[in-house]
C-alpha cells in the first residue's frame, strides 16, 4: 500500500494514507527490506518512501516506530547504498522528542551525527567558517544588527521575528541565500561596496548565530531564488534546524506569494475563493492555489500559496498554467521591453516581480509573519 500511494503521488500520497503505524502488520525491518528490494535500482525514490515513512511517525506519534526504522535504515545503508540524509535524521530526531528520557537522548545522537554529517560533506568552506566564528566575540541578536544588515544587503532587509532558535527576515530582491562555492566576490568589504554578498556570508560577518547541520550552507532551512524577496526562516540553533526540516516535510509550513503576471490573469469579479492549480513541476507533484488581488490593462497582482515545495514552482505555474509568467523572470519569459522599465525601479540586478509575503510556521508558534513589499514595487506598480 505504501509503494503504491508513492508511485500514485509521491511522499504526499503516503503522509496521507489512513494507516496506524503501530498497529500495521509490517514491522520497521520488513519495510525496510522490502523498499530497498522494490527499489534498489532507484535509490532517491527508495529514500523518499522511507522518509516519508519516518514522517507518518511524526504525524502519529510514535517514537519507538521510527527508532526501530532508523536502526534497520542504518544496518542496511552501506550495502544498499541508500544513506540516510539530513532529512532522514531530522524526523527521527524530531519523533524521538516526543519519546521518553532513553529516546531523547537517542536524539540527541542523532543530532550530533547530523553536525558530523554537514562538517565533513561541507569541506573546507564549513571548516573556515567555523574557525572564523570561533575566532569572534559573543554571538550577536539580529535585532542589534539590523541597521548593519541594511547597509549590506539593502533597505528592504527586514528583521521579521526573533527568538533564541529562530530568525525570520525578509530577504531583499537580487540576494543569494548562499554561495555553493566560495567567491571573493562575496566577501563583505569596508567602504568599497559588497558587489555579490550572500545572505549566509552577512549573516557570519555580523556573528549571527546560524544552525551547522546543513552541509550548503549554516542556517538556511529553505531558499528562496536570487530574484525572490520576502520571508525566509533562518535557524539560530541546530535543534531547530532539525524541527523546521521535518516541518518543511510535512507541509506544516505555510507560506503565500505576491507576484505581478504579465498578461493579466482571468478572474471574475464574483470568484471569491483561491483556484487550485494541480500541475506537477519537472515531473513531480505540484498544487498551488492563486486568486487576483488587482488587475491592469496589461498585468494582474496575484497571490499563490504553495501547498507542495517544488523548486521554481510559483514561476512554473504562472507561465505554464496561467500563461501569464512572472515579470522580469528571465527563465519562464518574463523578460520584454515593458518588463525591463518596470524591474529598472529595483535598482538591483537579477530582480523580478515575486514576494514571498507571509509565511506560517508551527515551531515559531503558529503566527503568520508578513513581510511588506519592497519599496520599489510601489514605483513600478504606480507607473501601470
Amino acid at each position: 500500500m505504501i509503494h503504491s500511494a508513492y508511485d500514485r503521488g509521491e511522499t504526499d500520497a503516503v503522509l496521507n494514507l489512513n494507516i496506524d503505524l503501530q498497529t500495521s502488520p509490517i514491522t520497521p525491518a520488513e519495510l525496510v527490506s522490502q523498499t530497498f528490494s522494490t527499489f534498489a535500482s532507484k535509490r532517491g525514490q527508495a529514500a523518499s518512501i522511507l522518509n516519508a515513512c519516518l514522517g507518518m511517525c511524526c504525524l502519529q506519534k510514535i517514537p519507538s516506530y521510527a527508532h526501530d526504522l532508523w536502526k534497520e535504515w542504518q544496518h542496511s545503508a552501506d550495502e544498499s547504498g541508500i544513506q540516510p540524509d539530513l532529512v532522514t535524521m531530522s524526523l527521527v530526531y524530531t519523533c524521538l522528542l516526543h519519546g521518553n528520557g532513553e529516546m531523547q537522548t537517542v536524539a540527541e545522537s542523532i543530532l550530533g551525527l547530523a553536525v558530523r554529517t554537514s562538517k565533513k560533506q561541507g569541506g573546507s568552506k564549513r571548516r573556515k567558517s567555523m574557525a572564523a566564528a570561533r575566532r569572534k566575540a559573543e554571538p550577536t541578536s539580529a535585532a542589534s544588527v539590523e541597521s548593519q544588515l541594511q547597509d549590506i544587503l539593502g533597505s528592504d532587509f527586514r528583521i521579521l521575528q526573533e527568538t533564541d532558535h529562530l530568525l525570520i527576515i525578509s530577504k531583499p530582491s537580487g540576494i543569494a541565500c548562499f554561495h555553493k562555492h566560495s567567491t571573493t566576490a562575496g566577501k563583505v568589504k569596508k567602504g568599497k561596496g559588497n558587489a555579490d554578498v550572500s545572505l549566509e556570508e552577512a549573516l557570519l560577518h555580523v556573528n549571527l548565530p546560524l544552525s551547522t547541520i546543513n552541509s550548503e550552507a549554516r542556517g538556511i532551512v529553505h531558499r528562496l531564488d536570487r530574484g525572490t524577496s520576502g520571508c525566509l526562516a533562518i535557524a539560530k540553533s541546530d535543534e531547530a534546524h532539525a524541527q523546521l526540516v521535518s516541518e518543511f516535510f510535512l507541509r506544516q509550513v505555510s507560506k503565500k506569494y505576491i507576484c505581478l503576471l504579465s498578461p493579466s490573469v482571468q478572474w471574475h469579479s464574483e470568484q471569491e475563493t483561491p483556484i487550485l492549480i494541480d500541475s506537477p513541476v519537472s515531473g513531480h507533484v505540484a498544487q498551488s492555489k492563486y486568486r487576483v488581488l488587482k488587475s491592469f490593462d496589461e498585468a494582474s497582482l496575484v497571490e499563490m500559496e504553495t501547498l507542495t515545495g517544488r523548486k521554481h514552482q510559483v514561476r512554473v505555474h504562472a507561465a505554464e498554467v496561467l500563461k501569464s509568467p512572472i515579470v522580469g523572470d528571465p527563465l519562464y519569459g518574463g523578460v520584454g521591453t515593458s518588463s525591463n522599465k518596470l524591474i529598472q525601479h529595483s535598482g538591483t540586478p537579477n530582480s523580478f516581480f515575486l514576494h514571498a509575503a507571509s509565511i506560517q510556521i508551527p515551531f515559531s508558534g503558529g503566527e503568520t509573519i508578513e513581510a511588506p513589499l519592497p519599496e520599489w514595487w510601489s514605483l513600478a506598480l504606480n507607473t501601470l
